[in-house]
């Protein structure tokens, strides 16, 4: 069973369960990270410097609407954000 699994949907996640995760990346909206203070604000997520993502910084910022609206523009955003995760990939 996938951890992730148990997570559906938009809630609040503990700590323990986000360091259990172990993400590579965060991916946040760019309002959210303006809303949170920047890096150093996302940063302040308790348990988060302990994972691999906030380890290494590595946060990764999209366009809310053209990502979560389902808009023309979901497949340019999908393709920016694949992009940003794997910048190595052709």
């Amino acid at each position: 069973s996938n951890p992730v699994d148990a997570y559906e949907g938009y809630k609040p996640i503990s700590i323990e369960s986000l360091i259990n995760l172990n993400p590579e990346t965060i991916i946040v909206t760019k309002r959210t990270l303006k809303s949170m203070g920047g890096i150093e604000g996302i940063m302040e997520i308790p348990g988060l410097a302990m994972t691999d993502a906030g380890k290494h910084q590595n946060i990764i910022t999209l366009d809310g609407l053209s990502a979560l609206g389902f808009t023309p523009r979901l497949p340019e955003a999908a393709t920016a954000l694949h992009k940003q995760i794997y910048p190595d990939a052709e």
